[in-house]
């Protein structure tokens, strides 16, 4: 077996220091902080050692220095009839804490990170003392791959396992054995406040938030391709006649996607913004978000869920915010979801205000008065080409529409006679919409018979 004995190499640097940047202060006071590590931090790199290849013969490695690190050179062989597997067993300094304790409060976070010496491709798991995976990251050829933000326990040991992926070995020649070098860097550390907590991929596992009336923000990293993450939004105490807003803000090379989910589980709305773009849900109403789930009875559950997810690219080292703002809800501004008749927003006399980006279509709905139809007027930012239609509600076939014309331009239809209910629906016709210019819409009534011409 290779490497019988540990060679330790010590990388000179400076000590560490961190980059820190603070989000505006939470309504509670406190402040969401975030930092990025920038520098070289020195480093005790010790050799991977064989036998190592199951759970039951891993190699024991030891957290040292501050942060608490251990850092390991290995190399997976890539034999003819087979893949090496390495398997490496940590335990997190400290006691495991009592039954019942609160284990978000007793948690601290782990950093895995591995860097091939070579273009090959490699699997990293993460598991717990069980052997159950916690996350199992593929990573591309020469690709850099981590699970960053993990919650683990005092007392508690977990396992990392590397392998090759399928593609890797296919690539290799049959015959004799090569090596495949990798450099393997576990941290310990604290959580910041406001930090998401892997796994987070779904609601039983969702990073819990603040009260939504407190302001709350978080921040988290989008580790892996299609990284997804779940937040609990607890939306209690909130005012009568409130509205929530909820930004993302991505980081450079990472398109990424925002969803809403309703206590049920279902998604209610989800936008994307292109790589590096914030991505912003507007006017959503609180009382559609806490719907109860089917089946339980009593009050319905005051909370919604938030998705984020790396759509495109991943980083190991930026952080996406994430935040959410309560505000009194203004006259005549849509109310989110409202993307289908079942949620449309009430239309009256008057002007209706919105915002449209990707991934968003909002609906009204109209009832006309008898001997009434209506003009419709769509002021479009500079920035956004939208789409107006009229529908009819009981079968959803369109009367009337306008689109084309470019950005910036308005649109106009007249919504002709009608003895039942209309939706009138905004739509982007191309481009990514605006999420900070909104759309204004106007509605006027006039006797059916009148001059086809006029316009609102």
């Amino acid at each position: 077996m290779r490497r019988v004995a540990a060679l330790l190499l010590v990388v000179a640097g400076a000590a560490a220091c961190k980059r820190t940047s603070r989000f505006a202060t939470r309504g509670d006071g406190e402040a969401v902080v975030v930092r990025e590590k920038t520098e070289d931090v020195a480093l005790t790199i010790t050799d991977e050692h064989e036998p190592n290849d199951s759970l039951g013969k891993p190699e024991v490695l030891t957290l040292a220095g501050d942060p608490l690190t251990v850092t390991v050179r290995g190399a997976l062989l890539v034999l003819p009839k087979g893949l090496d597997v390495d398997t490496f067993r940590i335990t997190v300094p400290g006691a495991l804490p009592d039954a019942g304790a609160d284990a978000g409060v007793s948690s601290r976070r782990l950093d895995v990170q591995v860097v091939p010496e070579a273009p090959v491709g490699l699997i990293l798991q993460l598991l717990d003392g069980d052997g159950r995976a916690i996350e199992s990251i593929p990573g591309l050829s020469g690709e850099t791959i981590g699970v960053p933000n993990a919650a683990v326990l005092p007392g508690a040991s977990y396992f990392v396992r590397l392998r090759p992926t399928t593609e890797t070995r296919r690539a290799l020649p049959d015959a004799g054995a090569v090596g495949r070098g990798y450099r393997l860097t576990i941290r310990l550390t604290d959580f910041d406040l406001g930090d998401e907590r892997e796994p987070n991929d779904r609601a039983a596992l969702a990073t819990e938030l603040p009260i939504a009336r407190s302001s709350p923000e978080a921040a988290g990293l989008f580790g892996w391709r299609h990284d997804e993450d779940w937040f609990r939004l607890p939306l209690d105490g909130l005012p009568a006649g409130t509205v929530v807003d909820v930004e993302l803000e991505s980081v450079d090379g990472v398109s990424a996607s925002l969803s809403l989910v309703d206590a049920r589980q279902a998604r209610l709305a989800t936008l994307r913004g292109r790589s590096g773009a914030r991505v912003v849900l507007r006017n959503l109403a609180p009382g559609v978000l806490a719907s109860r789930p089917m089946g339980d009875a009593g009050m319905p559950p005051s909370f919604a869920y938030l998705i984020v997810r790396a759509e495109s690219g991943h980083s190991l080292d930026r952080r996406y915010a994430l935040r959410v703002r309560p505000a009194p809800a203004r006259e005549g501004m849509e109310l989110e979801p409202n993307d289908d008749a079942a949620r449309a927003t009430a239309l009256g006399e008057g002007v209706a205000v919105g915002f449209l980006v990707v991934g968003d279509v909002d609906v009204y709905r109209w009832k006309p008065p008898t001997g009434i139809e209506g003009l419709l007027e769509l002021t479009v930012p500079p920035r956004s080409d939208l789409r107006l239609e009229v529908l009819r509600e009981h079968d959803g076939r369109v009367v009337a529409k306008a689109d084309g014309a470019g950005k910036g331009q308005p649109k106009r239809v007249a919504t002709g006679a009608s003895s039942e209910p209309l939706l009138v629906r905004v739509s982007l016709v191309r481009g990514e919409g605006d999420p900070d210019e909104p759309y204004q819409l106007r509605l006027v009534s006039r006797p059916v018979g009148s001059d086809a011409g006029a316009t609102p």
